[in-house]
């Protein structure tokens, strides 16, 4: 079941929140268990089981990473575990990064793990300013490969500061 189509919005990556949250609840109290208690049990089945599929979309649907990965799974993309080769440039970049990260892991410092988080910040701001463009551009109908290509690119470059960033959380 494709979860855009559950929610009867268009596929983006940059959706309407609050059309997500309103279908949400709309599906929600459409489908609550609560609701399908009189009904035979292959009926509340059924309801339980699109109650189930509401949620999972709605967690999806509502988080800008899982949102991405799963658009960018279902146009073949990506794999759940598939491995990526990014940019040479980026890996030097990171790997400076990395190794700040475990400097600060040896040796704890308050104020140069706030200035390691705030660099952190400014690099996924400017990854996502660069970016932001082309999500705002893509259209599941009229989409090219290189762009979806380019959002990959991010979607990978993304991953890999967070695992940086989760490393000194």
């Amino acid at each position: 079941m494709n979860y855009f189509q559950l929610f009867d919005i268009p596929v983006s990556f940059l959706p309407d929140e609050q059309v997500i949250r309103q279908r949400y609840f709309a599906l929600s109290k459409k489908y609550h268990p609560d609701f399908a208690a009189t009904l035979p049990v292959a009926e509340q089945m059924q309801t339980l089981e699109h109650a189930t599929a509401v949620n999972k979309a709605y967690q999806v649907l509502s988080h800008f990473d899982k949102r991405m990965q799963y658009i960018l799974l279902e146009k073949g993309k990506i794999e759940i575990e598939g491995k990526f080769n990014l940019p040479p440039d980026f890996l030097m970049e990171m790997m400076e990064l990395s190794e700040e990260a475990m400097a600060l892991k040896m040796e704890p410092a308050p104020d140069r793990l706030r200035q390691f988080q705030e660099k952190i910040d400014n690099y996924d701001k400017q990854l996502l300013q660069g970016i932001q463009p082309k999500l705002k551009a893509w259209d599941n109908t009229s989409a090219t490969e290189s762009l979806l290509d380019d959002i990959r690119t991010y979607y990978y470059k993304r991953k890999y500061l967070q695992r940086i960033r989760s490393q000194v959380s």
